[in-house]
């Protein structure tokens, strides 16, 4: 769960770094806003299951040649993100609740974001 919560805060300040420097951009700016959803339903079931939430740390944040490069470079990350939903869904397999969220969130970035940002980065 809190690979799942960390990735999701990563993406935003990914996201918050290619807003700083180029202004509120889509799919920036409506993707950005995906991932604090995604990450308050991690929070609800590390509460759900007794588990405090992290502290939110620095990021490192790539640094970004123009705006197609900042889709490109998300991109990687949102393929790297499902990967990773689809290692957890293997764990989550006997918690129904984990599993739905996890499934949730993969698919989300794997059908939402992800051609968002290839789009973008054509």
């Amino acid at each position: 769960m809190v690979e799942g919560w960390l990735d999701e805060q990563h993406a935003y300040a990914v996201y918050q770094a290619v807003i700083d420097e180029f202004g509120e951009v889509n799919p920036f700016v409506n993707i950005q806003q995906a991932e604090l959803r995604h990450a308050a339903a991690w929070e609800f079931l590390f509460e759900r299951y007794g588990i405090d939430v992290p502290e939110v740390p620095a990021f490192d944040v790539p640094a970004f040649a123009d705006l197609s490069d900042a889709c490109s470079i998300a991109v990687e990350a949102e393929v790297l993100n499902f990967e990773m939903y689809d290692r957890m869904l293997v764990s989550f397999e006997d918690y129904p609740d984990l599993y739905q969220v996890a499934s949730n969130l993969r698919n989300a970035s794997e059908l939402n974001h992800l051609p968002a940002f290839e789009s973008c980065a054509r």
